[in-house]
């Protein structure tokens, strides 16, 4: 899935614009795996609603931190 397949995919080539994984199993630690690539501001839309694993609020808060952290999400046009 994520960990094993997307996330590294989006590590060799993280040009992905857009990712829609929304009424998929995403859960915490397809979260984390992905924390990285969204930080890294590549993400023009990212869309993760009506996820059916369990989501709990510190993996949001950690995927948050991160992005806050490296300060380029969201992506801009002008940068």
């Amino acid at each position: 899935g994520i960990c094993d397949h997307l996330a590294p995919f989006l590590g060799m080539w993280p040009k992905c614009q857009r990712l829609k994984l929304y009424k998929t199993s995403v859960g915490d630690g397809a979260l984390s795996a992905l924390s990285n690539w969204v930080a890294a501001g590549y993400a023009h839309d990212l869309h993760l609603s009506d996820l059916g694993a369990e989501v709990t609020d510190a993996a949001v808060l950690k995927i948050l931190v991160d992005v806050q952290r490296r300060g380029r999400y969201p992506y801009r046009c002008s940068d």
